[in-house]
This record gives C-alpha cells, structure tokens and sequence, in this order.
C-alpha cells in the first residue's frame, strides 16, 4: 500500500455510499417483512409492491455502494475504508485500535453510522480521521459557549 499518495475524498460522496449503505439496510428489512406479511396474508397488491420496491431498492443502493466503495480510498494508507472487511476484505483483518467497538456493530458499521450523524469518517485499517467535522452538523464544542450562560463575577 502507498502512504499519502490518495487525495482525501469529497465528502458528499462518502456521504452517498453511507446512506446507500442505510438504504440497503432498510431494504433488507422491508423484504423481510414483506415475506413474513406475503406468509401471512398471501399475495395482494400491497406485498407484491413492498416486496419489489425493495428489491429495486437493494440492487439500485447496492451498485452505487460497491462503485464507491471500491474506488475511494483513504489519503493516509491507501485502504479501500468503506469496503466492509468482513464481507470485502481480505482474510484476517483486524480492526486499527482506534476504531471503537460498539456492541452489535462492528468498527465499520459504527464509522458508516458516525458518518451519517457528525459527517465524519474514521479508516478502519490506520485510524486516522478521514474528513474533518463538517459545520453544517455542528458539534458540542461548537454549539456549547453559545448556548451557556455568561457568568457575572
């Protein structure tokens, strides 16, 4: 792997692979329930549009997500970082120690979620930040000197 020789990805399309990767997630719940509702109550109009809306979904958000994905690399090692290691990776990967493991999520899943809410992005393979905060997100050390009350003294 090249060190530094990537220039840092525009942020709106890391944004686009993570919300592909929300959406292909919400499509996989939505064509499990339109299974467990076509077991139910058989084959009506409402299912069959859940069920092949989201599979539309899935293949459409998927495609975007793997393009991505394979071609945006991070500027410090040069890892594919929105690849997801254990369904992409190479064999034997292990998580850089600055990647926080969250309970039911592994390092990914948490940087694609902490992406999506302050608009940063962390490389699962050398732990560097990838994209700085993003303003429009704001964050507490941003939004806490205005909203605190002056002292008197």
């Amino acid at each position: 792997m090249s060190t530094g020789s990537h220039a840092t990805p525009h942020r709106w399309i890391v944004r686009v692979a993570c919300v592909c990767i929300s959406l292909g997630w919400l499509s996989i719940l939505l064509l499990l329930l339109s299974t467990v509702i076509l077991g139910v109550n058989g084959l009506n109009v409402i299912t069959r549009t859940l069920f092949f809306s989201s599979v539309i979904l899935l293949v459409i958000n998927g495609m975007i997500y793997l393009i991505l994905a394979l071609f945006v690399r991070c500027p410090h090692c040069g890892y594919k970082f929105l690849k997801n290691p254990k369904g992409l990776g190479p064999v034997n990967f292990h998580y850089h120690e600055n990647c926080p493991k969250v309970r039911f999520f592994n390092p990914w899943a948490y940087q694609v979620g902490r992406c999506l809410t302050t608009g940063q992005i962390r490389c699962i393979n050398c732990g560097e930040e990838i994209l700085c905060p993003d303003p429009a997100y704001g964050s507490a050390q941003q939004v806490a000197p205005a909203n605190a009350k002056k002292r008197r003294g």
